[in-house]
């Protein structure tokens, strides 16, 4: 004898799905914009990283250029180009990183006219930070710093531990 569901059996199991379901997606939202940020981290200091690497290799000093709407922006409408000109919008440009996909995260930069210099002999790299954080937890940002003497480029929490990176130290 061939036996399916009830109407009532149906009508409980739709809903403790929902109630699941209502206590996950908010839980699955906050997961997705940690694994922007991270993702955001990870990909400047590539980025970076990168840049330094090409002016050593074409031992030619280069800039890159931080173009925002506003700062700090959360429109994502900031870019960083990186030329072979101290002036922005001018030279070759070489590479360039766009803020698009990163909508809802405050982006800052406190570089001296919003530009970082990458030296061609040494790859030594202008001091400054760049501070990102999302808008749901503004309280745990991000800097990536880079130091002109030690020629570091490190992400770091800000006032703690967060989203895999170590607390920033003020030695740096």
């Amino acid at each position: 004898m061939l036996r399916g569901f009830t109407l009532l059996e149906m009508l409980i199991t739709i809903s403790i799905m929902s109630v699941l379901l209502a206590f996950a997606a908010p839980n699955l939202y906050l997961y997705q914009q940690k694994h922007k940020i991270r993702n955001l981290a990870s990909e400047i200091h590539g980025f970076l990283v990168q840049a330094k690497s090409e002016a050593v290799f074409r031992n030619k000093d280069l800039w890159a250029h931080i173009e925002m709407d506003s700062n700090p922006t959360v429109t994502g409408m900031w870019s960083i180009r990186v030329t072979d000109s101290e002036t922005s919008g001018a030279g070759e440009t070489i590479q360039v990183m766009v803020g698009d996909k990163y909508r809802n995260i405050h982006f800052q930069s406190n570089y001296l006219s919003n530009q970082i210099k990458f030296n061609g002999i040494r790859g030594k790299i202008s001091n400054g930070t760049l501070r990102f954080a999302l808008t749901d937890l503004i309280e745990k940002p991000l800097n990536l710093r880079s130091s002109f003497g030690a020629s570091r480029i490190i992400v770091c929490g800000e006032g703690g531990e967060f989203y895999g990176y170590s607390q920033c130290s003020s030695q740096m």
